[in-house]
């Protein structure tokens, strides 16, 4: 059967594919993408819930790809600070950007806004196509290249295959590398609030005992309220009314919030945690959530899914300007070393914070309010935070 040739195909229209895309554009390769949503649902996404805290990296990286525009940069919220509480304790972990002598942390902006700016620079790319509505079915190996092949018998071939499929990566699987989960067996619940009180651009975290809330400041007197709760829990909040769904999040934000005002609908997500075991084949790659998938709290996920790509992206230019492989072992096992390094303490470290503030004995209580004062008071532990959370 014969084959449609690539230089690069990736699984994934997401925003960090089409960074990647976006990235090596200089230099003309031929692309395809391969989703299984509708050209509708990827070029005019709707609201889902999720915003991303950018850090100054992200931001600049974006801005340089020209996803960042002036439309998007002012529906982007400065975050100035952010803090910790325990319980129903009044101690606080705080962080502020002026002890890094910055304006801001971060700036907040929502999912669909970066992905529906990341389509309209990359679609029009004339050396980058799209299948829209396909699954992928094979990948096979060939002496120079890789064949893909799609629900609708289409065959495809590249030098270079490349998976951001979510971190339940369809071709992760079919490329037998195996992945590490952890189930925190907790759901996100996600919405959208109009709040009373100046929240003074400041990101808080709650860590109750049986729940988490998370208050994130966004335009416009409104914040994206986070509620992290068991399973059982959360079908038991997504099954109540507005009214009555708002009345039962009020007492976990009023003191930070005052009163509030449901502005949209309510978004549910399983919070599970995805590590795979190697980021490479040979001319195969593993990208964003299908490579590391971690756990919101700290925000980390998209932006060391925007290092990957950077970095993957920089190896491809390099390789093409060279006459070089972009599929070769060598270059994939660089991004492989260098993703493994950035991404494994991040991945470590939350999953170690979420299973400490999830446990609620006496011990643990203790250990909680304990890691909060050193926060505070271990200089070189508290300003590691602080550039993990800004760079």
């Amino acid at each position: 059967m014969e084959s449609k040739k690539f230089d690069i195909i990736i699984v994934g229209a997401g925003p960090i594919g089409l960074l990647l895309a976006a990235i090596v554009s200089e230099q003309k390769l031929k692309i395809c993408f391969i989703d299984k949503q509708s050209k509708e649902q990827i070029s005019d996404p709707g609201y889902d819930g999720r915003e991303f805290a950018l850090t100054r990296f992200s931001w600049r990286v974006l801005e340089s790809a020209g996803i960042l525009g002036p439309e998007q940069k002012a529906l982007a919220a400065p975050l100035r600070a952010a803090a910790v509480v325990d319980g129903d304790s009044s101690y606080r972990l705080n962080f502020e950007a002026q002890e890094l002598e910055l304006d801001q942390l971060a700036w907040m902006l929502s999912n669909h806004i970066v992905r529906k700016s990341a389509y309209k620079v990359v679609e029009k790319q004339e050396t980058v196509s799209f299948m829209y509505g396909r699954e992928v079915l094979a990948v096979e190996e060939e002496s120079a290249c890789r064949r893909v092949i799609c629900d609708d018998g289409t065959c495809l071939e590249a030098s270079l295959i490349v998976a951001a499929d979510s971190r339940f990566s369809v071709v992760r699987k079919l490329m037998g590398i195996k992945a590490g989960h952890k189930d925190f067996k907790r759901m996100a619940i996600v919405s959208r609030f109009r709040h009373e009180k100046d929240l003074e651009q400041k990101a808080l975290e709650c860590f109750d005992y049986g729940h988490t809330v998370a208050v994130l400041p966004l335009k416009e007197s409104l914040c994206s309220v986070v509620l992290t709760v068991p399973p059982e829990k959360a079908k038991e909040l997504l099954a109540l009314d507005d009214a009555s769904f708002t009345k039962a999040v009020t007492p976990w934000t009023e003191k930070y919030t005052g009163k509030i005002e449901l502005m949209s609908q309510r978004y549910s997500y399983p919070l599970i945690g995805v590590y795979a075991k190697s980021f490479y084949r040979r001319r195969f790659a593993l990208l964003g959530d299908a490579a590391v998938g971690m756990h919101p709290v700290t925000a980390h996920g998209f932006n060391l899914g925007i290092s990957g790509a950077v970095f993957l992206g920089r190896e491809i230019l390099a390789a093409v300007r060279r006459g070089e492989d972009i599929g070769s072992v060598k270059l994939l096992r660089r991004y492989h070393d260098f993703h493994h390094r950035r991404t494994k303490p991040f991945y470590m470290a939350t999953n170690l914070l979420v299973d400490l503030y999830s446990r609620t004995g006496p011990i643990s209580r203790i250990a909680r309010k304990t890691m909060l004062v050193l926060g505070n008071n271990v200089n070189f532990a508290r300003r590691g935070i602080l550039q993990s959370l800004s760079e």
